[in-house]
């Protein structure tokens, strides 16, 4: 059964949540002698680690980018289901809206097993997204969500044949380092959703009567510029800090004396998880779909926020950086969620689905 030919389409494999938690899975996979193949169709990029067991295709599929026409829209569905004829995998995984909608049909055709994972908050898309989401999600075999809030927003012919599956952890996370200083850390795409503005708003209000903490933003995106205007009319200019991307950002988040999260909304945020097993200290917005309340207990491993709260983000660290035996006490609770989002626990239950 474990020789199975499993197909992960991906628009690539460059930094982020999603493709992260994708190439976990296809690692253990492979590592079970699983037959993996991974197609990218947007960009031919890899960022993560792949087991050399793994076949990774990529072919320019994507016309969008260029053209936005139907008729490109058409090609690059084409183009899939060429791929996927050619692969001939016997059960095809879509791990993101746009892939989902493009993919889907093409594995229903030719009548392979077909899993699709949600990773986002459902809500956020107007009426036409939904009613083709909705139409793939019905051609699909099994539909991952990563919380409860997720899956309770479909309906249910929907949640009868889905599964919550929250995401593994990275292997090899450091411990919390014994020499701490005094940066609060975000780790993420610098873009709307994340809303860094109203952490630079919650920090400003902090940096008033704890000059010597600074906010250091580890990420990319368009907003960068808009952020750094931001921090400096705030007046916190020299203490708010756009490093950019890291590959050491575990090592970094050891050290520091917090770290923040400030989303709109998020699916299940890679870096929270990560930041609570290290035994950062953590503040994360209580965002839709639930995933930060799910794995934060409030004042117990970490805290959890209002969205779009500056007051209650100033206030949350503050009281972090007060009470040292409160931060200790959130670090050594944190820490649990190792046992609970181990590679060894959450991996399976996806073999169990595939």
């Amino acid at each position: 059964m474990k020789s199975r030919k499993i197909l992960i389409i991906m628009n690539d494999l460059k930094n982020g949540g999603v493709e992260r938690v994708l190439s976990v899975l296809a690692n253990y996979l492979a590592a079970r002698d699983y037959d993996v193949h991974i197609l990218t169709i947007a960009e031919d990029n890899v960022s993560y680690k792949l087991d050399p067991r793994i076949h990774h295709r990529h072919k320019q599929l994507l016309h969008l980018y260029k053209d936005e026409s139907i008729g490109a829209e058409i090609k690059t569905v084409r183009g899939i289901f060429r791929e996927m004829k050619e692969i001939d995998p016997d059960c095809v995984i879509g791990f993101d809206d746009s892939i989902i909608i493009r993919s889907v049909p093409s594995a229903w055709l030719q009548r392979r097993r077909i899993v699709v994972s949600e990773r986002i908050d459902p809500s956020i898309y107007g009426a036409a997204m939904r009613a083709v989401r909705q139409a793939a999600y019905d051609m699909a075999d099994a539909v991952v969500f990563q919380t409860p809030d997720a899956r309770d927003y479909f309906p249910k012919r929907t949640r009868k044949k889905s599964r919550v599956i929250p995401n593994p952890l990275k292997e090899g996370l450091p411990e919390r380092a014994e020499d701490i200083n005094k940066d609060i850390v975000m780790a993420c795409r610098l873009r709307a959703q994340k809303n860094v503005h109203v952490a630079i708003e919650g920090f400003a209000k902090f940096h008033a009567g704890h000059p010597d903490h600074r906010l250091v933003v580890y990420g990319e995106g368009e907003l960068l510029g808009e952020l750094t205007e931001h921090a400096s009319r705030l007046g916190v200019g020299e203490s708010v800090v756009f490093p950019g991307h890291t590959d050491e950002i575990h090592e970094i988040m050891s050290h520091a004396a917090m770290y923040l999260s400030s989303s709109d909304y998020e699916g299940l945020s890679n870096s929270m998880i990560e930041a609570l097993a290290i035994g950062v200290p953590s503040i994360c917005t209580d965002c839709p779909v639930g995933g930060a309340r799910m794995f934060i207990e409030n004042n117990v491993n970490g805290i959890l926020v209002p969205v779009r709260n500056a007051d209650a983000i100033a206030e949350a660290m503050s009281r972090i950086a007060d009470d040292a035996g409160f931060a200790r006490a959130l670090s050594s609770e944190s820490v649990r969620i190792r046992e609970l989002l181990s590679t060894d626990v959450i991996c399976p239950q996806w073999e169990e689905l595939l």
